[in-house]
């Protein structure tokens, strides 16, 4: 019986660390798992942030676009105002000219 008792301690030690150790892995994978949802919520608020970028990217590129046309507009109009106003001068200078004479 003292083998008995001995296989039967024996037993129970290795039972008690077994216990011991899965409620340590068990520990381990709930930590895991809270690490793991925490870094998915991560990555949601980032790919929100990044979307959000890309959206603002997009209304001022097409700001810029829609300046950039405005501008050339202008210059358009400023050439031909100017060439306009050459073309007044001259007509005026001619004028002048032909009463002179």
């Amino acid at each position: 019986m003292g083998l008995s008792k001995s296989s039967e301690s024996r037993l129970s030690d290795e039972k008690r660390q077994l216990k011991r150790a899965l409620d340590e892995y068990e520990a381990r994978a709930t930590e895991s798992e809270m690490n793991r949802r925490a870094l998915e919520g991560e990555i949601q608020r980032l790919n929100m942030i990044l979307t959000d970028k890309d959206t603002e990217i997009q209304v001022h590129q097409e700001r810029c676009e829609t300046l950039i046309k405005q501008i050339q507009v202008k210059q358009i109009l400023f050439f031909l105002s100017s060439k306009f106003f050459d073309f007044l001068g001259s007509r005026r200078k001619m004028s002048i000219t032909s009463i002179k004479c």
